[in-house]
C-alpha cells in the first residue's frame, strides 16, 4: 500500500524557486566521497536557490560524507569554516540548499561555532489541506457505524431486491379452483343466484380444496435457492450493500453491528410471519354474505396480508444468503482496510501541522485495502491567517528538533505571527512556508 504523505507529496507537489535576494558569494567544494549520482541531485537542488558561487568567494564551504555522532551513520555533512552541519533526516538536499542560503545571507542562527543536525522542512498549503482532509476522513472510519442507519440501509437494500421475487410468490386467492368450486363460481353468476352467508375458511375449502396455502408458500420460498436468477439476486444485493458500506459506514466494529442488525431484522420478520399468521386465521373465521363469488374479490384482503407474509419470507430468506456471503465479501477487505486506516492516520498524524478540517474525502474505506492511491482533486488552496496559526503550533517541534527558523514568502510573514527573531521573508516563487529545524549534538569537535 502506498505511503499516504508521498501521494500527497505526488499530487501536490511543491514546487518554488528561491530568487535572488542578496547574499554573499560562496564557494563550494564536493569532496571525493561524494557519491557520482548524488552529485547532480546537489546541483539541481542549488540550482533552485539562484546563490552566487564563485571559487575565490571569502566564504567557502566543503559537503562531505561522515559518520552522525549521535547514530554513527554517514550522512552529507557541511563544513563551513569552524561551523559543522549534520544533514541526516528528511531530505538532506533540501536541508543542504537552505543552509547555504542561511549562510550566504549571514543568518545569526547558522553562525555558532558548536556543530548543529539541521532538517528542513516545506509546508505547502495544499499539501496541509488536503492532509487535514483526510485526517478527517480517517477519523470517520475509526467510529462505529450507526445502528439504524445500518438498519435502514439493510432494509431498503433486502426489501427491493425481494420485490422481484415477491411478484412470483403464490397468493391466496391465486390457487388453482376445484370442481366444486368451478360449479359454485358458475352458479353465483345466474340470474337467479342468492346471496348466502359463507364462512371464509369454509369457501377456501369448497374453493381450493383442503391443500394448505402455508405449505405451498413454503416450498416456493424453500425452492429460491434451486432458481437460476437467485443466486445472482443475492450476489448484486451483497455488492449493492458493500458498496454502500465501503462509502458511507465506519468500520470500527462494522461486522459486529452488522450482525445485530440483521439478527434483530431476522426477529422482527419472524414476528411479523406469526402476526400475519394470526390475522389470516381470524378473518378466515369469519363470515360474510356472498351473491357472487369470485375468489380474488372474497379473498383480497387475505391475499394482501399473504402478499406481507410473502415478502417477510423472502426477505428473510434471502438475507439468511446476504449474511453468509456479506461477511466473506467485508472479511476480504475490512482486515486490510482497517490497517491502512491505521498506517495513514499514524502518518498523517505527523505530517498534518494545521487544525484537521471537517470536510473529509470522498474516499470509501476499500480505498484503504487498494493497493495504489489515488486522490480525489481538491481545489487550491493558500495560506491564511488561521491556518498559519495552527502551523505555529503544531510544526514547532518534529521529533527532538526545536524550531530555529522559518522562511516565509513576504506575504505570509504577517500572517505567521511568529516571532520576528526567526522568521525571515524570502523572495520566492509560490507561497511555501519552510520550517529550518534544528538539534544540538552533544560533541565537543567536528573535524
Amino acid at each position: 500500500m502506498d505511503d499516504i504523505c508521498q501521494v500527497i507529496k505526488t499530487q501536490y507537489p511543491v514546487n518554488y524557486t528561491v530568487l535572488q535576494n542578496g547574499g554573499r558569494p560562496i564557494s563550494l567544494k564536493l569532496v571525493d566521497e561524494v557519491p557520482e549520482n548524488m552529485r547532480s541531485a546537489i546541483q539541481s537542488v542549488l540550482n533552485r536557490f539562484l546563490l552566487t558561487f564563485a571559487d575565490s568567494a571569502e566564504l567557502s564551504a566543503e559537503l562531505r560524507i561522515e559518520p552522525c555522532p549521535d547514530s554513527k551513520l554517514p550522512c552529507l555533512t557541511l563544513h563551513c569554516g569552524d561551523r559543522c552541519f549534520y544533514l541526516p533526516d528528511g531530505d538532506p538536499l533540501l536541508t543542504l540548499g537552505w543552509t547555504l542560503y542561511a549562510l550566504t545571507q549571514d543568518l545569526p542562527f547558522v553562525n555558532t561555532p558548536y556543530p548543529k543536525k539541521l532538517l528542513a522542512v516545506d509546508y505547502s498549503a495544499e499539501q496541509q489541506s488536503v492532509a487535514a482532509s483526510l485526517l478527517a476522513t480517517v477519523e470517520h472510519w475509526r467510529n462505529e457505524p450507526d445502528i439504524e442507519a445500518l438498519k435502514e440501509l439493510l432494509q431498503k437494500v433486502v426489501s427491493e431486491s425481494a420485490a422481484s421475487l415477491c411478484k412470483h410468490a403464490p397468493l391466496f386467492s391465486s390457487r388453482p379452483i376445484t370442481e366444486e368450486g368451478w360449479r359454485l363460481m358458475q352458479k353465483s353468476k345466474g340470474v337467479f343466484a342468492k346471496k348466502r352467508e359463507w364462512e371464509l375458511e369454509k369457501l377456501s375449502h369448497v374453493l381450493f380444496g383442503h391443500s394448505s396455502y402455508m405449505a405451498e408458500l413454503n416450498v416456493f420460498c424453500n425452492g429460491l435457492s434451486d432458481r437460476s436468477d437467485f443466486e445472482k439476486l443475492v450476489s448484486e444485493t451483497v455488492g449493492t450493500l458493500a458498496g454502500e458500506l465501503y462509502l458511507s459506514f465506519p468500520m470500527t466494529n462494522l461486522n459486529i453491528r452488522l450482525s445485530e442488525v440483521i439478527r434483530t431484522w431476522q426477529d422482527e420478520l419472524k414476528k411479523t410471519e406469526t402476526d400475519i399468521k394470526k390475522e389470516v386465521k381470524a378473518e378466515l373465521a369469519a363470515k360474510m354474505f356472498l351473491r357472487i363469488v369470485n375468489p380474488g374479490a372474497c379473498f383480497e384482503s387475505i391475499d394482501l396480508r399473504c402478499g406481507r407474509l410473502a415478502a417477510a419470507k423472502i426477505q428473510g430468506r434471502i438475507l439468511e444468503e446476504v449474511q453468509i456471503l456479506l461477511a466473506k465479501t467485508l472479511e476480504q477487505t475490512l482486515t486490510a482496510a482497517q490497517k491502512g486506516v491505521w498506517d495513514w492516520g499514524k502518518s498523517l498524524q505527523s505530517f498534518c501541522r494545521i487544525t484537521p478540517s471537517e470536510n473529509r474525502l470522498p474516499l470509501g474505506w476499500d480505498s484503504f485495502s487498494s493497493s495504489s492511491t489515488v486522490l480525489p482533486k481538491s481545489k487550491s488552496e493558500s495560506w491564511d491567517s488561521q491556518m498559519m496559526q495552527a502551523l505555529k503550533m503544531n510544526a514547532g517541534t518534529s521529533g527532538r528538533y526545536i524550531r530555529t527558523a522559518w522562511f516565509c514568502a513576504p506575504p505570509l510573514c504577517e500572517l505567521s505571527e511568529i516571532d520576528n527573531n526567526i522568521t525571515y521573508p524570502v523572495m520566492m516563487t509560490g507561497q511555501p512556508v519552510v520550517a529550518l529545524m534544528e538539534d544540538l549534538l552533544e560533541v565537543e569537535s567536528c573535524e
